[in-house]
């Protein structure tokens, strides 16, 4: 596990975070929806600005995306919010597929795990 590194995602990740999250909507929607839906979904959430407002715009809600790394290249992405004044939520997890049995993925909890009682959430969801 020495090659792999956690952290805040950053400006500079957008285009690597994208491409990632782009890839997991095909692999989990493409025998659900039409490609022209998945499309516009990419188009529409998936894109380099949004994904560059998400990581630049954290406040007491939304606390950003982060990101684990894998020899540099970004394996992970985790986001979090608040739903409410204690309950904080695993708002997105993304991971590269082909990437697994490596614990990157509970390493990457763990981490963001420990911001649980920052922002005064006393209890943590996760939807899958």
């Amino acid at each position: 596990m020495k090659d792999v590194f956690i952290r805040k995602a950053n400006s500079a990740d957008a285009q690597e975070i994208t491409v990632l999250l782009s890839l997991y909507q095909w692999f989990t929607y493409r025998h659900l929806f039409y490609n022209e839906y998945i499309e516009k979904l990419i188009t529409n959430y998936y894109n380099v600005e949004r994904i560059i407002e998400k990581i630049s715009y954290i406040n007491l809600k939304w606390h950003g995306y982060f990101i684990a790394q894998l020899n540099f290249k970004i394996v992970r992405v985790i986001g979090r919010v608040m739903i409410d004044d204690t309950v904080a939520k695993i708002y997105v997890f993304y991971l590269d597929f082909p990437i697994r049995n490596m614990r990157i993925g509970t390493h990457l909890l763990d981490f963001i795990r420990k911001f649980k009682h920052t922002y005064s959430a006393k209890d943590k969801w996760i939807y899958i």
